[in-house]
C-alpha cells in the first residue's frame, strides 16, 4: 500500500504545499531499529532537518485478513504533540466516515515505527488493522470476520503472503491513507488558524500491478 500510495501521489499531486517523504523501515520487529537510527541520526547530525518534519503517518499494518478499522488515538499523545496528533486522528476518522465505515481507536503507545518520532516531539498518527490480538464477539459484530481468532493469524509467520491480505480492508484503509496524506501534503498549512478536512474523499484508481488485483 505504501508503494501504491507513493506512485499515486506522484501521478496526482499538482501543487503540493508540503513535501512528503516515504520510508520503509528495516528491523521493526527487532526493536524499531531502522526508524530509531533515522531519527537519532537527525538528532545528532541534522537537527534542522528534524525540525522540518511536521508529522509522521504510520501504516503498519493495514491488510490483516480478520481486520478491524483502527485509528491511533491522538489524545494519548504527550501534551506538546497532542493537538496535532488529534488533528491527524480526526482526518482519518472523517475519511472512514465518508466511506461509510465504522472504526475503533487503537492505543497510541509507540509500538510501531512512529515511536522514535513522538519521543522527539513530532506528532504522529496512522492506521492499524490488527495483529496477533484476538478479535472478540463485539469486534465481529462491528467488523465481520471471525470471533475468537487473531486479527492476523499469520502475523510474523511464513503464511503471511499476498493470499493473507484482506482486499476489502486494505482498500478502505488505503483510501483513508491517500486522503489524509494528500490533505497534509496539498492543503495543510502550519501557520493556519484553522485547517479543514478535504471536502470529499479521493478514491484511488489502482495501478495495473497494484495489490488489489490479488
Amino acid at each position: 500500500m505504501n508503494l501504491e500510495l507513493a506512485i499515486t501521489l506522484a501521478q496526482c499531486l499538482q501543487n503540493p504545499i508540503n513535501k512528503v517523504r516515504f520510508a520503509w523501515w528495516g528491523a521493526e520487529e527487532l526493536g524499531l531499529l531502522g526508524s530509531t537510527y533515522y531519527v537519532e541520526d537527525l538528532v545528532q547530525n541534522n537537527p534542522s532537518g528534524l525540525a522540518d518534519i511536521i508529522l509522521n503517518l504510520n501504516f503498519d499494518m493495514v491488510g490483516s485478513p480478520n481486520f478491524f478499522y483502527g485509528i491511533y488515538n491522538g489524545s494519548m499523545a504527550a501534551p506538546e504533540i497532542r493537538q496535532r496528533s488529534i488533528l491527524i486522528q480526526n482526518q482519518f476518522e472523517a475519511s472512514l466516515i465518508r466511506q461509510g465505515k465504522v472504526f475503533d481507536l487503537t492505543p497510541f503507545n509507540g509500538r510501531s515505527d512512529y515511536g522514535p518520532f513522538i519521543e522527539n516531539g513530532i506528532a504522529a498518527g496512522g492506521l492499524f488493522s490488527g495483529a496477533e490480538e484476538v478479535k472478540d464477539a463485539a469486534g465481529r459484530s462491528r467488523f465481520k470476520g471471525l470471533a475468537n481468532t487473531p486479527y492476523d493469524p499469520c502475523y510474523h509467520a511464513y503464511c503471511d503472503t499476498f493470499e493473507n491480505i484482506n482486499v476489502e480492508g486494505i482498500t478502505a484503509l488505503g483510501n483513508a491513507a491517500y486522503t489524509v496524506t494528500n490533505y497534509f501534503v496539498s492543503t495543510y498549512r502550519t501557520n493556519a488558524t484553522e485547517n479543514k478536512p478535504l471536502s470529499k474523499p479521493h478514491f484511488i484508481q489502482p495501478h495495473p500491478d497494484a495489490i488489489s488485483r490479488y
